[in-house]
C-alpha cells in the first residue's frame, strides 16, 4: 500500500517566531540594555504577581508560567517557563554567555499528592534547569548570522519541592574574534529585501547593531556597488542544439539518424557527425558513431553507446527516479569516441575460463515506511503520546539523518490469533541464469528489518531443501545476513525461491528489504545478450596471467559485437557457427580488468545488432535560471501543465504587489541544476542560485503549485518535495528544507509555501481566490 504525503511546511521552533510572539505579546519581554561591537546585553524583567504556579493530580511536579512564555516539554521534567529572543551577531565570533545580574525570590510548592501515581524519575536534588541563559546554535537569517538565546526564569527543586523565581536576569553575551572575523563593518552591503528589512526590525534584539554586521554568502563577496545595481548581460545561449536522452536499463543503446529526426524533426544532413557528443552528469561519454566516415550522419548511421540507469548512493534503486539522462549535442567541439581494441591473438599464453562470478541482486520498492527512532541523537529520551508521537528531552539544532532506505519488498506475514493464524512464510521466487555445474561456493545476501521492539527469529529456506541456521536479532534495526559458502548445486539454472518463515507464536514483525545471489555462471547468452566479467584464477603457484580466453555461446546470429564498459570497441572478431545447436559462438581474448577474485562487476557486454535499446529523445526548451541577468522578488515554481494557469497571479502581484515576478518551470530547473535528473534537491540549488546571484534585492517569496506523494516513481507529482526525519514521527515532507542554503542551520532564507493542484481546475480555482 502507498502512502500519501500530507504536505506542509514542517513547522520548526524557531526562535525568530518565538521572539517576533514574545516581543509583541509578552507583559514579560527581554529587552536591549546595551548593544557594542564586542557584546550585547538584554534583561528579562517578569513581575513577581505574573509568576502562576499550578498543581495537577496527574502530574508528578507541578507547573510554572508568566503570560507570553514558553513552557518545556522535557518527558520526566518539571513544566517550566522560558523567553528567548535572537540576536545579530557578527560573522566568524564565538560566544561566551554570562548573567551579569539576578534577582530571585525562593517559595516552596507542594506536588498534588496522588497515590496512584507512579514515579517515572526519582527526584534530584538539585535546581532546574541548571543553566540560567543558555545559547543555542548560531546560523544564518538571508545576510544576517543570528544566535537563539533561551532565558529560564525559574528553577526547581523536584527534591526539596523549592522554586526559585527570578523577577529580573541580566545576561550579556561576549564576541570572542578569530583572526578571520572581520572587526568592521562590511564596506559593501547588498540591498535587502524590504519585507526582511522590516522583519529583522521586529526579530532581532539588536537591529540598528546586526545590520551593520551583515555579510553576503561567500559566493557573492565579489559583488562591487555598482555591478549589483546594474543588470548584467544575458546567459550565452549554447552554440549547439542539445537532447535529452532519457534511459533505465543498464546495457547498450543506439539512437539512429532516422531516430534523431523523427523525435526532433531536425535536418541530420546539417548535423557534423564528428561533433556528436553525448554526457551525463557533465563528463562525456564515449561514443561509436557507425557510418561517419564518410563525413555524413544518414538516416541509417547510427550512435552507440553504454548506458545506465540512476542508482542510489547507497542503495540499488534512486529514492527519486530511476530515469537517468544523458545530453546529446553536435556542431560544437568534436566528441569523445569509443577506443577501438582487437583482441589477442596468442592462442598459447592465456588462461581458458569456463564461468565467471557474477551478482544477482532482487529488490521490489512496494511499502514506505517510517522509523521514528532512527539516528536519533546519543543518549535521548522519550515517551510516547498520543497517537505515537513523541517528545524528547533534548532541544533540536540539527535534523536527524534519514534511514538509508525506507522501501521494502513486503513483510512477512505476523500471528494473528491462536484460533485463525495465517500462513506464516513467504516464497520470493527469483530466475538465475547460467548456473554452472562447479564445486564452488556461491554467496547468499538477504536483508530485513525488524519493526518490532522484540527479538526476531527467521528460518530461511532455498528451493525447499536448504535450511540455513535459524537468524536471530533484537530490535527496530536492520540486519543483514550472508552465507559465503553456499555450495553451488544448490542453485538451479532458472526458477529458484527463497521462503522466510517466523516461527515464534508471539508478535514479531519484520520486513523483507532485498536480497542477492553471487554465483558462477556460464558463458552462454540470454536471448542474445551476454554481460560479463572475468573473475582471475591463480595457478598453484600463486601467480595470475594477466591474459584470458573465453568462448561466448548461444547466440542466434553471426553479427555478433563486443563492448567494454570503460569505453572501447572491440573489431576483428570471428564468429563461428555451433552446427549441433545452429548456433553461433565467438572465441575472445584479451587481458584482464580487475585482478580482484570477488570483482562482480560488468566489464564486458557482448550483443547481436538487434539487442541494442533504443532510448526516448526529448527536445530541450532554452532556459535561462543560470543568468545574473534575471531579478524577482517573487518565485513560483510549477510543472508544465500549470505554466499558463499560474501566470494571472505571478501578473497579479507584479501589478498590485509591486513585486518582480516570475514564473519557473520545475523541468528547466532539474536542466540547470541536476543535469536534467528529477531531484528536489536540484529545486534548493536553484533557490540558493538566485539567492546569491541574481539581481538584488533577493528573492523574498517561493510559492509551489503542485501536488507531490512520497512514492515519486509511481504515483502523481508535479513539484516534489524534501523529505526530513523527524524524530518520534519518521520521515515525513518538508518544503521549508528547500529555503535553508545559508549556512547549516534550519532558518528559512525565503519564505516557501504550496498550492497542491493536482489538476488544471485545482491550479485556476486558487488563483482565482488568491486574487
Amino acid at each position: 500500500m502507498k502512502y500519501k504525503v500530507t504536505l506542509f511546511t514542517t513547522i520548526f521552533l524557531l526562535f525568530c517566531t518565538i521572539a517576533f510572539a514574545a516581543r509583541n505579546q509578552a507583559s514579560a519581554q527581554i529587552e536591549l540594555v546595551r548593544a557594542t561591537p564586542q557584546s550585547v546585553t538584554i534583561q528579562l524583567v517578569v513581575a513577581e504577581e505574573d509568576f502562576h504556579i499550578k498543581t495537577q493530580a496527574d502530574s508528578q511536579f507541578p507547573s510554572f508560567s508568566f503570560p507570553g512564555c514558553r513552557l518545556t516539554t522535557a518527558p520526566g521534567m518539571p513544566q517550566l517557563p522560558t523567553q528567548s529572543t535572537l540576536i545579530g551577531v557578527p560573522p566568524g565570533v564565538e560566544f561566551e554567555v554570562r548573567v551579569v545580574q539576578k534577582e530571585f525570590k525562593t517559595r516552596r510548592v507542594q506536588s498534588a499528592q496522588n497515590p496512584n501515581l507512579g514515579r517515572r524519575t526519582v527526584p534530584r536534588n538539585g535546581f532546574l534547569p541548571e543553566n540560567l541563559a543558555a545559547l543555542r546554535k548560531a546560523g544564518w537569517i538571508r545576510e544576517n548570522r543570528v544566535l537563539p538565546i533561551q532565558l529560564n526564569p525559574v528553577q526547581y527543586n523536584p527534591a526539596t519541592g523549592e522554586a526559585r523565581l527570578y523577577h529580573k536576569l541580566v545576561v550579556a553575551v561576549q564576541f570572542r574574534r578569530s583572526g578571520s572575523a572581520p572587526a568592521a563593518p562590511q564596506a559593501f552591503q547588498r540591498p535587502e529585501s524590504p519585507v526582511y528589512d522590516a522583519m529583522f526590525g521586529n526579530m532581532l534584539i539588536n537591529p540598528q547593531t546586526a545590520k551593520q554586521w551583515r555579510a553576503a554568502s561567500p559566493r557573492t563577496l565579489n559583488l562591487t556597488r555598482e555591478s549589483a545595481m546594474a543588470p548584467s548581460a544575458p546567459a550565452s545561449i549554447l552554440p549547439t542544439p542539445r537532447y535529452k536522452i532519457l534511459v533505465t536499463y543498464d546495457g547498450m543503446h543506439h539512437i539512429t539518424g532516422r531516430d534523431l529526426a523523427e523525435a526532433t524533426g531536425v535536418d541530420i544532413g546539417s548535423i557534423v557527425p564528428a561533433t556528436l557528443a553525448l554526457s551525463n552528469k557533465g563528463r562525456q561519454v564515449p561514443i561509436f558513431v557507425r557510418g561517419e566516415g564518410d563525413g555524413r550522419f544518414d538516416a541509417d548511421d547510427e550512435i552507440v553507446f553504454y548506458a545506465q540507469r540512476q542508482r542510489g548512493e547507497t542503495t540499488h534503486f534512486h529514492p527519486f527516479s530511476n530515469e537517468n539522462v544523458y545530453w546529446l549535442s553536435w556542431n560544437g567541439a568534436r566528441g569523445l569516441r569509443m577506443g577501438t581494441k582487437t583482441p589477442l591473438i596468442d592462442t598459447e599464453n592465456v588462461q581458458v575460463y569456463q564461468h565467471f562470478l557474477t551478482r544477482a541482486h532482487f529488490e521490489k520498492d512496494n511499502q514506505f515506511r517510517r522509523f521514528p527512532n532512527a539516528n536519533l541523537p546519543e543518549g535521548s529520551e522519550y515517551e510516547e503520546i498520543g497517537a505515537g508521537l513523541q517528545t524528547r528531552n533534548f532541544v533540536l539544532t540539527e535534523l536527524p539523518a534519514l534511514p538509508t532506505d525506507s522501501w521494502f519488498w513486503q513483510s512477512l506475514p505476523t500471528l494473528r490469533t491462536e484460533k485463525s493464524e495465517p500462513k506464516r512464510s513467504v516464497a520470493l521466487g527469483f530466475t538465475l541464469a547460467g548456473v554452472a555445474g562447479t564445486d564452488r561456493f556461491a554467496t547468499l545476501r538477504m536483508s530485513f528489518y525488524g519493526r518490532s521492539n522484540t527479538e526476531h527469529r527467521i528460518d530461511l529456506w532455498l528451493n525447499d531443501t536448504l535450511n540455513f541456521e535459524e537468524l536471530r536479532w533484537e530490535g527496530e534495526t536492520e540486519y543483514q545476513f550472508e552465507d559465503t559458502e553456499l555450495l553451488q548445486s544448490y542453485l538451479k539454472n532458472g526458477s529458484n525461491s527463497l521462503r522466510a518463515l517466523l516461527p515464534s507464536t508471539l508478535l514479531d514483525i519484520v520486513m523483507v528489504n532485498w536480497f542477492e545471489v553471487d554465483y558462477w555462471r556460464t558463458f552462454d547468452a540470454e536471448k542474445d545478450s551476454l554481460r560479463f566479467s572475468i573473475t582471475p584464477l591463480a595457478d598453484e603457484n600463486g601467480i595470475v596471467n594477466p591474459n584470458f580466453e573465453v568462448q561466448l555461446n548461444n547466440f542466434s546470429g553471426r553479427d555478433i559485437e563486443i563492448y567494454g564498459v570503460d569505453g572501447s570497441r572491440y573489431v576483428g572478431l570471428n564468429p563461428l557457427v555451433n552446427e549441433e545447436t545452429d548456433t553461433y559462438r565467438i572465441v575472445f581474448r584479451d587481458t584482464l580488468v580487475s585482478r580482484n577474485p570477488q570483482d562482480t562487476a560488468t566489464q564486458y557486454i557482448a550483443l547481436t545488432r538487434e539487442k541494442f535499446r533504443k532510448p526516448q529523445i526529448v527536445e530541450v526548451p532554452l532556459s535561462e535560471l543560470r543568468s545574473t541577468h534575471n531579478g524577482a522578488d517573487y518565485i513560483i515554481i510549477t510543472d508544465t501543465p500549470f505554466l499558463s494557469d499560474v501566470q494571472p497571479l505571478a501578473d497579479f502581484r507584479a501589478q498590485h504587489g509591486n513585486l518582480r515576478t516570475k514564473v519557473v518551470n520545475v523541468q528547466n530547473i532539474y536542466d540547470e541544476f541536476s543535469h536534467g535528473i528529477l531531484n528536489p534537491y536540484a529545486i534548493r540549488e536553484f533557490l540558493k542560485y538566485a539567492y546569491e546571484n541574481w539581481q538584488p534585492p533577493a528573492p523574498t517569496y517561493v510559492l509551489l503549485v503542485g501536488d507531490t506523494h512520497v512514492d515519486l516513481k509511481n504515483e502523481l507529482s508535479f513539484v516534489p518535495t524534501i523529505q526530513v526525519q523527524i524524530a518520534g514521527y519518521g520521515a515525513t515532507a518538508s518544503d521549508h528544507q528547500f529555503v535553508t542554503f545559508r549556512g547549516d542551520d534550519n532558518f528559512p532564507d525565503m519564505f516557501i509555501g504550496r498550492m497542491p493542484a493536482r489538476n488544471r481546475v485545482d491550479a485556476r480555482v486558487f488563483v482565482e481566490r488568491a486574487i
